[in-house]
C-alpha cells in the first residue's frame, strides 16, 4: 500500500500497483515508510518519557532489597507499607523502646530476632536503596532534559531479585 496525508492531517491507503492513482488528490502528500511509523507510534513527549522513569523508580524502589542478616542474605520488602514500618522500628531503637531480641517479619514470611543495631542497619540500607532510586530518577530527568531521550533501564540500585547484598555494620 501507498500512504498518503491530507491537508488535514489523516491518513489514506492505495493501492501499491498505482489501480487507485486517478483517486489521489493533488494536494495530498506521500509518505515515507519512516514517516508512516512515526505517525503510527509517534515519539514519547518530555512528560510521558519521565513518566516511564517514575514508573520504573516506583517499581525499583519497591521491588525489595537483599539484607544480610547475620551472614545470610536475607529478602526484605521496601513496599510504602513496610518503608513505613521499617521507619517505626527505627525510631523505637532512637526512643530505645526496642528490646534486642524483638522479632521482624522479613519479606519471606520467616520471623528473625533482631537487635537494635540490625534494626537501625536494616533501615540504613532501605534508606540508601530508595535514595539510590530517587537519585537515578533525577539523572533520567536531566539526561531528557537535555537530550529528548535515556536508557530507562540502567543505572538501577540492586533490588531483592538481584544477586547482590548489602551489608552494614557500626
Amino acid at each position: 500500500m501507498k500512504h498518503y496525508k491530507s491537508p488535514d492531517n489523516k491518513i489514506w491507503a492505495y493501492e501499491e500497483d498505482g489501480s487507485q492513482d486517478h483517486l489521489i488528490p493533488g494536494n495530498f502528500t506521500l509518505l515515507t515508510q519512516q514517516q508512516l511509523d512515526e505517525i503510527r507510534n509517534p515519539p514519547l513527549t518530555a512528560e510521558q518519557f519521565k513518566a516511564k522513569v517514575s514508573a520504573k523508580r516506583y517499581a525499583v524502589e519497591t521491588a525489595g532489597i537483599n539484607f544480610t542478616y547475620r551472614t545470610v542474605p536475607v529478602p526484605v520488602s521496601t513496599a510504602r507499607t513496610s518503608q513505613e514500618k521499617i521507619d517505626a522500628a527505627r525510631n523505637m531503637v532512637r526512643d530505645t523502646a526496642w528490646v534486642d531480641g524483638s522479632n521482624w517479619k522479613f519479606a519471606d514470611g520467616v520471623f528473625r530476632p533482631m537487635t537494635a543495631t540490625e534494626i537501625t542497619d536494616m533501615c540504613t540500607a532501605v534508606r540508601i536503596h530508595i535514595k539510590a532510586c530517587f537519585d537515578n530518577e533525577k539523572t533520567k530527568f536531566d539526561e531528557i532534559n537535555a537530550t529528548g531521550t535515556t536508557d530507562i533501564n540502567t543505572g538501577w540500585p540492586a533490588s531483592a531479585d538481584t544477586p547482590t547484598t548489602t551489608t552494614f555494620q557500626e
